[in-house]
């Protein structure tokens, strides 16, 4: 990769079809984005049916390979979940550790916004602040109308 907030530009890791489920779980669970959908599970190509070579069968082999690359291609170049841990975890170390601790990859990108400098993370929060304040100064209203 040619982004700067991996810390390999090149690295080769071996994943099972469940390493991606438990990405995608994670990255729901903790991010604030929409996740794509992973390619379906072959429920009916699990046990081989006249001739047929089930998961074994290489187009599905290849469909399925296909399917994740595009997966993980749209997640690595989401700008928020490329500072998610998880994902670094994914692509960059041998074993994934089901027991680590879920948030932000400490390294961030240095996103300036104009002539301030700001960061895109302090105006996310800056503008869930806001919307936090705008509501409850409805709320106060709706109040003192009654």
């Amino acid at each position: 990769t040619n982004l700067p907030i991996f810390k390999l530009k090149e690295s080769c890791v071996r994943r099972r079809y469940s390493d991606f489920e438990w990405l995608k779980n994670e990255l729901e669970r903790d991010s604030k984005i929409v996740v794509p959908p992973l390619p379906g599970k072959a429920l009916k190509r699990q046990l081989p049916f006249r001739g047929d070579e089930g998961i074994f069968e290489e187009s599905f082999i290849e469909e399925r390979r296909q399917g994740l690359e595009q997966f993980i291609n749209k997640i690595a170049g989401h700008p928020l979940a490329q500072n998610e841990r998880c994902l670094h975890m994914f692509l960059q170390e041998e074993a994934i550790d089901r027991n680590y601790v879920p948030g932000k990859h400490r390294k961030q990108l240095n996103l300036s916004l104009g002539p301030g400098g700001q960061r895109l993370t302090k105006i996310f929060e800056h503008s869930r602040y806001n919307q936090k304040k705008s509501k409850s100064s409805h709320s106060t209203d709706a109040l003192s109308t009654l």
